[in-house]
């Protein structure tokens, strides 16, 4: 019945078209209706909505693509020209983009601006995702914007913040208006010379003066300006549009390219030569050489490429994506501190409670500032320096939040819109930091949160969110510790956005200062690194040894780091030439031999130095050998408080004042004293200590080591003269005068300064103990303590500058004065006397050990010279037979006393009185063993005469030692002491009994074993026995033996 049906050719097209066209029908339907993110209406043939873009409003593009996320959804589709854009508005579409689509979005879209002033795409921040890329952004990882890397620079960035801040410490002092400061350009300024310094080695001191300077911020203006602006042809790609330059915007970035590329271009000319000159010397000094010295010449060469544009392709990237996006977001913090001032004063706290007064915050502090870190974070969030991040491309189709995403289609990530999220952050165009201390604790920027990507995410994200961070943390922390701020007219700061990729402010911050220290805690000023360099350059030293003690080792690289930058501008300045501060090498001493107080010679002589440069707490000894500069430091300090505190002190006193110092408040006393001029009376007597001169040099002879030492500078910084009769004092660095007819004792003294041993020598040298010269010390000291307790409010009080409070400091006195009193006692029963040697440097430091050792051999004693660096309990335990020990050292550290010393530690000074004939304390004490240094011999006590001993209880004769003859063996002759030495009182009887304690001396000179020492008379090698084997829990043999 089927053999007439059939199917010509003509039914059979029919019915595979018909089909065919009802598949496309019905694909594109469901397509449409189900895949494509919904579409914004009103779009135009060609151009899209970019007529919508133009009504005049400057709105910025992010919270406009915000604004229509609310009316159509988190994720939409725009024409932006003929070009599709997606638009991303919420942190679940964000994280579908960045993770399971992340190299399906990892291209960049195409620009002129990448073509023209993006070295035709080499620019990493330009070019797609692929081997280049990779290759481009590991060589900047490593080289550039690693952890590693930034840690090599970090003196960079915290001495371009120091330069800074010193500028707005001048500017406020010119007073009237000119506190003042556009804080905008500032920040500007600031954030170009901390990248340009890190990436090419240089700096512009003024941004409206340098002609480079200004070429970068003329350029900076038109690409920011430029990327705000529609470009014809990266919206419409006609080719027209690309020759014909009807909008004049690609002459401007021809214009930028040519500007930019003559700059760069000779930084990295002169990396070369220096690269050529120094050879494998080059120290890479900056991320220049660094990428120099890794890269080749044809490294690049298969992506048509050459180094030199490589180079320079990251460098402008790090120049343009660093500098301003990083300005733009310190001007937005700033903005959102000055309408917040409870959260300024809240961060202000947490640093005073933190850091301190008394120095500025460093990078490794930040860590502890959970406050500030919060701050920070939510100005991020609010403003973040990229709001659309950087446009992204799909090369592939892929789907986002459920929506298919076709190939080519350019996608925005609205951070601006993504981290003010209502679902997310309560509360959310607020400024509120401690979201980011509570509820968002454990949220970060490094895009692992998709609620908060100010940076991006995936493998196209900021790779500078290190530096960033960085660099804010640290310059808005040290800005609000060391300045209030405000507005001019008391205004809150107009938040207007303005147009570009950046979202700038639309008009700059203006700001009024005030410092809140009394003092500047810049680099440069705290270590005084303009004297230093021109002490080392007028003198022509070439080695240069720069001690510092502990506290100050964290300055140590930034200090040499200022020094050479300093050197260099006054060879250049006076030789006219570059490269001469290279030939002098400074060396950094982490650790002295004795005290950090001390010019460390013996450290400096292993590297040949020429001078030192002593830095921090210091007793101005003179030195034996080398020149030394003395840079004191500045501590902080409550000026009107501690005025205050000496007026009402003066007053009360009603008679003569002494004002002395810790040398590190140097720089207030000028201040102190013009407060106190004006509010006490004329009639009251206040004098001022001021310091010598912080240039020590060697004394040529040893009767020119005693003389006068110079003034600071030649003249009193108080202001005061010194008449040729006048009486002049010298301790510890401080020197002042006293009118005819006065003595020291009539005035009280009122020290500025902690509890430490300079107060304590001040304590020993001037304890106003006039006592006259007949009675015995023993009266002398019971009617001193009885004069002192009567008067006790006659004697020194210290300002505590850490406390901002007055502290008496008698009962300190008493118990010092009591104490040396027992030693000096004790000393005179001593048969057996050690000397330490505490310093190899201080001028005169040989001639009073030997006339130590001559007063105690005419005394009868046994003298011992220990060289052992700093003594401690450990040490001089070794040595049982020393009955006392003398230390030999500068000033504040010769009252070396513990409880814990086996053996008391006199100083040359009680040492003179315990073992000089006719010698009591008369009240004076003297710190400075080059004060006690005569040229004849000292007489000493003599043996047969019979004294009373106060430790003994009893009058008693001394024994003169016995001469151990010549020939007798060391060891033995040290034994023979030992036994004489070694004694207990019997407890039953006042005789002194024959200890039997053993000395390591004797036990050396006893034991059967001697080492490995090699005996001439004995020839033959010694028989060796075999040891056990096995475990200890059983040996072999023992095993064996059991069984």
């Amino acid at each position: 019945m089927f053999d007439n049906f059939y199917f010509n050719d003509l039914q059979i097209t029919l019915a595979t078209l018909l089909v065919f066209s009802l598949s496309i029908i019905l694909w594109t339907r469901n397509w449409k209706s189900t895949k494509l993110p919904p579409k914004i209406p009103g779009s135009w043939p060609i151009i899209g909505h970019l007529r919508g873009f133009g009504d005049g409003e400057n709105v910025p593009l992010a919270r406009t693509f915000g604004k229509l996320s609310n009316q159509y959804g988190p994720i939409f589709t725009i024409k932006l020209g003929m070009y599709r854009y997606c638009v991303i508005n919420n942190w679940e579409a964000a994280k579908d983009c960045f993770t399971i689509n992340d190299k399906e979005l990892a291209a960049r879209p195409i620009s002129l601006a990448a073509e023209h002033y993006g070295y035709n795409y080499a620019r990493f921040s330009f070019a797609n995702y692929g081997p280049y890329y990779c290759q481009v952004r590991k060589l900047v990882l490593q080289n550039v914007l690693s952890s590693t890397r930034l840690e090599k620079v970090k003196n960079v960035r915290i001495s371009e913040v120091e330069i800074s801040i010193k500028e707005l410490y001048n500017i406020w002092g010119k007073g009237e208006n000119s506190n003042t400061i556009n804080i905008s350009k500032w920040f500007e300024k600031l954030t170009l010379n901390i990248i340009v310094k890190m990436i090419a080695g240089k700096r512009y001191i003024s941004l409206e003066k340098d002609q480079e300077a200004q070429c970068f911020r003329r350029a900076f203006a038109k690409i920011m300006y430029l990327a705000g602006e529609f470009i014809l042809y990266d919206a419409i790609p006609f080719k027209i549009f690309k020759y014909v330059d009807f909008q004049g915007h690609i002459k401007t970035m021809k214009q930028i390219y040519k500007d930019l590329d003559d700059i760069l271009q000779s930084w990295v000319n002169e990396h070369m030569e220096k690269k050529k000159i120094e050879g494998d010397n080059n120290n890479e000094q900056d991320c220049i050489d660094s990428m120099l010295s890794v890269t080749k010449l044809e490294d690049f060469k298969a992506y048509g490429y050459t180094r030199d544009t490589v180079i320079k392709a990251i460098v402008l990237s790090m120049i343009l994506d660093g500098s301003d996006t990083t300005a733009v977001h310190l001007t937005w913090l700033m903005s959102l501190l000055l309408n917040n001032p409870r959260v300024m004063n809240n961060a202000q706290k947490e640093i005073d409670s933190k850091v301190g007064k008394d120095r500025w915050i460093e990078e490794s502090d930040i860590k502890d500032l959970v406050y500030l870190q919060a701050i920070v974070k939510e100005a991020l969030r609010l403003y973040p320096p990229a709001p659309l991040l950087v446009p992204h491309e799909a090369v592939e189709d892929c789907t986002v939040a459920g929506y298919n995403i076709p190939k080519g289609t350019r996608l925005f990530a609205n951070a601006w819109k993504i981290q003010r999220d209502p679902r997310v952050y309560s509360e959310p165009d607020k400024f509120i930091p401690e979201r980011f201390l509570n509820e968002h604790s454990n949220v970060d920027a490094r895009g692992q949160h998709f609620e908060f990507i100010p940076f991006g995410s995936g493998r196209r994200s900021c790779p500078g969110i290190n530096f960033a961070t960085q660099v804010a943390h640290l310059t808005i922390g040290r800005l609000i510790q060391g300045f209030s701020f405000g507005t001019p007219s008391n205004l809150p700061v107009d938040m207007t956005e303005g147009q570009g990729i950046t979202m700038p402010k639309a008009k700059p911050v203006e700001v009024v200062i005030t410092p809140l220290f009394s003092f500047s805690m810049d680099l440069e000023s705290t270590y005084e690194i303009d004297r230093v360099a021109g002490f080392i350059s007028a003198r022509g030293f070439r080695r240069v040894a720069l001690q510092f003690p502990d506290n100050l080792l964290k300055d140590s690289t930034r200090i040499v780091a200022a020094l050479h930058e300093k050197l260099r501008s006054f060879s250049q300045l006076h030789a006219g030439r570059n490269g001469d501060a290279k030939d002098v090498k400074l060396y950094v001493m982490a650790d002295t031999m004795y005290g950090n107080c001390c010019v460390d010679e013996v450290g400096a002589s292993h590297a040949n130095a020429d001078c030192v440069i002593h830095y921090g707490h210091t007793c101005f000894s003179p030195t034996s050998t080398l020149p030394a500069f003395l840079v004191l430091g500045k501590a902080s300090l409550n000026v009107p408080l501690c005025a205050q505190t000496l007026c009402k002190y003066t007053i009360k006193a009603g008679k003569p004042i002494l004002v002395l110092y810790g040398l590190e408040y140097t720089h207030t006393i000028t201040e102190i004293k013009a407060s106190v001029g004006a509010q006490v009376c004329s009639e009251l007597e206040v004098h001022y200590a001021d310091i010598i001169s912080p240039i020590i040099t060697p004394p040529e002879t040893f009767s020119s080591m005693n003389e006068q030492p110079e003034l600071s500078d030649g003249q009193c910084a108080n202001g005061c003269s010194i008449e040729v009769n006048d009486a002049i004092y010298c301790v510890g660095g401080l020197t002042w005068s006293l009118p005819v007819g006065h003595r020291i004792e009539d005035y009280l003294i009122f020290y500025v300064g902690s509890d430490d041993p300079a107060f304590a020598n001040i304590l020993m040298t001037y304890n106003a103990c006039e006592i006259g010269v007949g009675f015995t010390f023993f009266s002398v000291f019971s009617m001193l303590l009885i004069v002192v307790s009567m008067f006790s409010e006659l004697f020194p009080v210290r300002y505590d500058a850490t406390e901002d409070k007055l502290v008496n400091e008698f009962s300190q006195q008493k118990r010092i004065l009591k104490r040396r009193y027992f030693l000096i006692e004790k000393a005179k029963d001593a048969s057996i006397i050690g000397i330490l040697v505490g310093t190899l440097g201080v001028a005169g430091y040989l001639h009073m050990i030997h006339q130590m050792k001559d007063l105690i051999t005419r005394a009868g004693k046994k003298a011992y010279t220990f060289v052992m660096g700093r003594p401690n309990p450990a040490k001089l335990a070794n040595f049982p037979e020393c009955d006392i020990f003398v230390y030999v050292s500068c000033a504040q550290t010769a009252l070396l006393d513990s409880k814990e010393f086996l053996a008391p530690v006199i100083t040359p000074f009680e040492a003179m009185i315990a073992f000089g004939r006719g010698s009591e304390w008369t009240g004076a004490y003297v710190t400075e063993f080059r004060d006690l240094i005569t040229s004849s011999p000292m007489e000493a006590k003599n043996q047969s005469e019979a004294r009373f001993s106060f430790i003994q209880g009893g009058y008693v004769e001394d024994v003169e030692q016995q001469e151990v003859e010549e020939v007798e063996d060391g060891v033995s002759a040290l034994v023979n002491i030992t036994e004489k030495a070694l004694r207990v009182r019997d407890k039953d009887s006042q005789t002194l009994m024959p200890g039997t304690a053993k000395s390591g001396a004797e036990y050396f000179a006893t034991r059967s074993y001697h080492g490995l020492d090699i005996h001439p008379e004995n020839n033959f090698s010694e028989p060796f026995l075999i040891g056990k084997s096995g475990r200890a829990s059983g040996y072999r043999n023992e095993t064996a033996q059991k069984s």
